[in-house]
């Protein structure tokens, strides 16, 4: 519950004024709250959106991240949706 309401706080935040390294980094961490809580389509969504610009080096080492990301999507994406995203350069 805490962690929910520290996302929400933080999210108001960065819409009022943040920049996108901040925008990024909320991102990695609303996936890592996701993995926790078992939403595993919605974190494989954030935290393939973060891979081409993760700067969070102070939550886990990009080789790290892509392995949570791999995880995640295999997880949490079904296999056409994967294609797709590969296919079309995204992840």
């Amino acid at each position: 519950m805490l962690v929910r309401t520290l996302l929400t706080f933080h999210s108001s935040l960065i819409e009022k004024g943040g920049d996108w390294d901040r925008r990024n980094r909320l991102k990695v961490y609303r996936a890592l709250h996701f993995l926790s809580i078992r939403k595993f389509k919605e974190a494989a969504d954030l935290l393939i959106d973060s891979l081409s610009t993760f700067t969070a080096s102070e939550l886990m080492e990009y080789e790290e991240f892509v392995e949570l990301t791999v995880l995640a999507a295999g997880i949490g994406c079904d296999r056409k949706a994967i294609k797709t995203k590969v296919r079309d350069g995204i992840v």
